[in-house]
């Protein structure tokens, strides 16, 4: 009497029943058998890293789905977004767990089409800004069977770069350091210090008060670095125009490892 009732309550029960269940020791359980598919490898080592760096997404460019399958198999507790130029593809992977299907776009180029697909899923919304994505593919694109591709991209809006120091990623809000005063009053405990060079006057305010640093002026031996190894403050330098470019106020995520900033709050 009620079918569209009786489908949205079995809906309800499977999507609460999948934000219970522990991904970690279901993976685990799987295991891994002695003898597989080149995919299915390649399938459970992106669960895999997926789940140690706590990913948000896992895209799939897949020509006939078969990867996406495998992936699923697994489990993985982020989502699983799998793009084929394949219309009846698409519609096959409907039935697969926990894996949304995209009809997208194809190239030869490996590399663009990695692209083209992170823009598609980015144009679905079933991909975030700031969100940790890990990639599968196969090399040459568009023959089946052919996954060998594991590749972890950060989707963003990257401001600057430079050299950086440290290993803690940091999110928070922006503070250009000018005078004395934007060191006494404007900067804030846990803002991302912005700075042409930090002079020696102003270095006890910006370890006691910055979540990081950014500064202008490059070298390892600068002012700036010397404060992130002693006070193990993340810093990048040699950030060129950063004071210009970095407004008050703007959330960014400093990523030392790499050197970048990234604009909002990013997944690394």
């Amino acid at each position: 009497k009620y079918p569209l009732e009786a489908v949205q309550t079995m809906a309800k029960i499977a999507v609460r029943t999948e934000n219970a269940l522990d991904y970690v020791h279901i993976f685990q359980k799987k295991g891994i058998s002695e003898r597989i598919h080149s995919t299915d490898a390649i399938s459970h080592a992106t669960v895999q890293i997926s789940q140690e760096i706590k990913a948000d997404t896992i895209l799939t460019i897949t020509e006939s789905g078969f990867t996406a399958r495998m992936i699923a198999k697994y489990k993985p507790q982020c989502t699983v977004v799998a793009v084929s130029r394949l219309p009846e593809r698409v519609r096959a992977m409907q039935l697969y767990w926990g894996v949304l299907p995209l009809l997208g776009p194809y190239s030869t180029n490996t590399d663009e089409m990695i692209e083209l697909s992170l823009q598609c899923a980015l144009h679905h919304s079933v991909i975030k800004d700031g969100a940790s994505v890990v990639i599968t593919a196969g090399v040459p694109i568009g023959t089946p069977g052919s996954t060998n591709l594991i590749k972890v991209v950060t989707v963003g809006t990257k401001l600057l770069s430079g050299t950086g120091i440290g290993s803690k990623t940091v999110t928070g809000r922006i503070c250009v350091g000018r005078t004395a005063a934007d060191f006494k009053d404007k900067l804030q405990k846990g803002d991302i210090l912005v700075v042409d060079v930090l002079n020696d006057e102003f270095v006890p305010q910006a370890a006691a008060k910055a979540a990081a640093i950014i500064a202008e002026e490059g070298g390892l031996t600068s002012s700036t670095a010397i404060v992130g190894v002693t006070c193990g403050l993340p810093v990048i330098v040699g950030a060129e125009k950063a004071t210009s470019k970095l407004a008050d106020g703007l959330l960014v995520t400093v990523d030392p490892v790499s050197g970048d900033v990234y604009e909002g709050d990013i997944n690394l």
